[in-house]
């Protein structure tokens, strides 16, 4: 934790990053949004960015909902992964 640099949120992909993140959160009293692999029914405003993985052999597409994530703009994002290369 210590190591770490401040964040206001934490940003992370689904899945397998989601429990490591939501601990840090969790230790540092802090929100965490995940960008999910597949636009859902529920995101308000969906949106997408365009990705390459180091673990997958093609270009993917991480979702959001813009109205849930324009709460965070200007804040200190701390994006995380739980793949290290």
């Amino acid at each position: 934790d210590a190591a770490l640099p401040q964040f206001d949120v934490l940003v992370c992909p689904e899945a397998k990053a989601i429990p490591v993140g939501q601990a840090l959160c969790n230790l540092r009293d802090v929100d965490y949004y995940v960008l999910r692999k597949a636009c859902k029914l529920y995101m308000e405003e969906p949106a997408s960015i365009d990705v390459r993985s180091i673990t997958t052999q093609k270009d993917q597409k991480l979702w959001y909902c813009k109205k849930a994530a324009s709460k965070y703009k200007g804040k200190r994002v701390l994006l995380f992964d739980d793949v290290v290369s």
